[in-house]
């Protein structure tokens, strides 16, 4: 996310994780959690180590500037993430599982240092006036019958799949308000066209930043198909729903917020939620209307440890 490049877990290992199930989803999210507390205990310290270092040598002194540059104002910034979230097995579905995952992004020091979590991983090949545009890609979790075999007995899977494409993003109001739309598409065969469309309105309280706004999702008949279609053997197999070949359209509307709080240059915690309702023939599937929900929540919590790369 961001003005960057992050690498995840390898889709494989995501798949796994995202597969594990309800027990092996929490034993994952208390792992992970557990880290995440340790990290944050060591703030105090890191912070009494700083205050230290600035009583011994951070006055000022004749010929010397008073203010320093440190390795983050200039250069290559890496920043390494640990993520949970708690979000629906599968795109429609009423039940939840914890997801936790660590990655690393990079990005240059004086590009863009906000973006909102649900921001696909991009990289700006042109920035300037508020108004940038790159590529961008996103990792689609699938579908499989072991996310909630009960429900989906008889189902179709839906294998993972990487969406590569581009983004565009203009801030009317610099560092208050901007707006984002993304366009991807899924590079395993049969997977079609998805177009997201954000918009986000920052208020800042000191080391903390507030962003709340609307979010829309559309989908081509291909991507439609394969996400929310009931084919004649799911419905023989399975029992309690009836064959349906969606349309292209309008496929999910929302909102999303998120809470940024800097400890420090390095440190920084992210808390996000965000609510969609799936709408038209996403609504209208036999995997929502019967086995899922079209009511879709999510909510996340990411620690932040950034520092600068010399030499790049």
């Amino acid at each position: 996310m961001g003005d960057g490049l992050e690498y995840l877990l390898s889709p494989n290992e995501f798949a796994r994780l995202r597969g594990v199930g309800p027990f092996g989803a929490r034993r994952i999210g208390h792992l992970v959690c557990a880290g995440m507390a340790s990290a944050l205990s060591m703030l105090p310290l890191a912070a009494s180590i700083d205050a230290a270092l600035s009583a011994d040598f951070g006055q000022p002194q004749a010929g010397v500037p008073a203010s320093v540059p440190t390795p983050l104002d200039s250069g290559w910034i890496a920043t390494l993430k640990v993520t949970t979230d708690l979000l629906p097995d599968w795109e429609g579905a009423k039940s939840y599982s914890f997801l936790a995952y660590p990655s690393v992004s990079l990005r240059r020091a004086d590009a863009r240092d906000w973006s909102a979590p649900d921001d696909g991983l991009d990289f700006s090949i042109y920035d300037a006036s508020g108004f940038s545009i790159g590529p961008v890609a996103r990792y689609e979790l699938g579908r499989y019958r072991s996310d909630d075999p009960r429900a989906l007995f008889g189902i179709h899977d839906v294998p993972w799949s990487i969406e590569a494409g581009g983004f565009a993003e203009f801030w009317p109001i610099p560092n208050t308000f901007r707006a984002r739309i993304e366009i991807r598409h899924g590079i395993a065969a049969g997977n079609g066209f998805v177009a997201d469309a954000a918009a986000d309105y920052l208020l800042h309280f000191g080391p903390a930043t507030f962003a709340l706004g609307p979010r829309l999702s559309l989908g081509d008949r291909d991507f439609m198909r394969t996400q929310f279609g009931v084919t004649l053997t799911d419905s023989l197999q399975n029992g309690a729903v009836t064959p349906f070949k969606p349309d292209g359209g309008l496929k999910s509307a929302g909102v999303a917020t998120s809470v940024t709080y800097e400890f420090s240059k390095e440190w920084s915690a992210v808390v996000d939620g965000g609510y969609d309702r799936l709408v038209a023939d996403a609504a209208k599937s036999p995997l929502v209307k019967k086995l899922g929900s079209p009511d879709q929540f999510r909510v996340g919590l990411t620690v932040n440890y950034s520092f600068g790369l010399s030499g790049l």
